[in-house]
């Protein structure tokens, strides 16, 4: 599957394309599963960051079996079971293309259908609630609860014994497929009323937010709430820039719903190893 252009449905089309070969440092995969992720959306609108050029094979994680190994790997063999993060792209394809540094083998007993879902979705997760630190006793706050890192992330937050996880949901028919962790709060105008007013005093321990944009200054608000400053007047990006300051001056930090895309990557492959161990655990219970 290609995207030929950025635009809407009709820019994405099937096409018969040479098989990739891999380069130094990368493998290419036999693809048995795919995921399909919202990178994948923004890629296809053309959101800089996202493809690498046009015609595009969007796809970031897939599963499979080991096809050719390029230059300089040496870790695995034709045939073996891994997961990768294609991190650009290649993934929705009969073969793709990955760095060996990305890919990692598929532990036995665990069905690569499951293991997929772990280089970008699980993966993602699981940074999130790392770099967070968010854990037993806290009140968390995740502004995106819906889909496939905010399920895990509701997941992850629970088995970290977290007292209580509010999830911010579109509609009440979204509020019905969260995870079991959380309590749903609908998003849009009183967003953050609602969220206070769920949460009660002293108001979010971590907050995880992905919406963006005005949004982000509203999430700052809430999770300074427990300090008592007052909402100043201006928009929202007044109240990022002011909130940032006072939470410094007090010796706080504020840790972002968002890695950096290199530390992401050096990080990845210990957050899927992290994943495979829950997965197990999972099965063993």
């Amino acid at each position: 599957m290609e995207i030929i252009e950025p635009g809407g449905p009709e820019v994405v089309r099937f096409a018969e394309r040479d098989e990739p070969a891999p380069g130094p440092g990368q493998v290419t995969i036999r693809v048995e599963y795919a995921g399909l992720n919202f990178v994948d959306v923004l890629a296809r609108r053309g959101v800089p960051g996202y493809f690498t050029g046009w015609p595009f094979v969007p796809g970031m994680e897939v599963g499979g079996t080991i096809h050719a190994l390029g230059e300089g790997v040496d870790t695995f063999a034709a045939g073996d079971r891994v997961v990768a993060f294609t991190v650009d792209g290649t993934g929705l394809a009969d073969v793709a293309v990955a760095r060996a540094g990305l890919t990692v083998p598929v532990p036995a007993g665990l069905d690569l259908a499951t293991a997929t879902t772990i280089p970008l979705t699980w993966a993602t997760a699981f940074g999130l609630v790392r770099v967070s630190h968010a854990g037993a006793g806290d009140t968390v706050l995740v502004t995106a609860a819906s889909g496939g890192v905010g399920s895990a992330i509701g997941q992850l937050l629970a088995r970290q014994g977290a007292a209580r996880v509010i999830g911010g949901v579109r509609s009440p028919a979204q509020a019905a497929t969260l995870a079991a962790a959380y309590t749903p709060v609908t998003q849009g105008e009183g967003f953050v009323a609602r969220a206070l007013q769920t949460a009660g005093v002293p108001g979010f321990d971590v907050v995880l937010e992905s919406v963006g944009g005005s949004a982000f200054g509203l999430m700052l608000l809430l999770a300074a709430h427990n300090v008592g400053w007052p909402l100043p007047r201006g928009g929202a990006g007044a109240i990022s820039q002011a909130l940032l300051l006072y939470l410094q001056s007090l010796g706080g930090e504020i840790r972002l719903g968002a890695l950096r895309r290199r530390e992401a990557l050096q990080g990845v492959g210990d957050a899927v190893q992290d994943g495979f161990e829950l997965m197990r655990h999972r099965a063993d219970t």
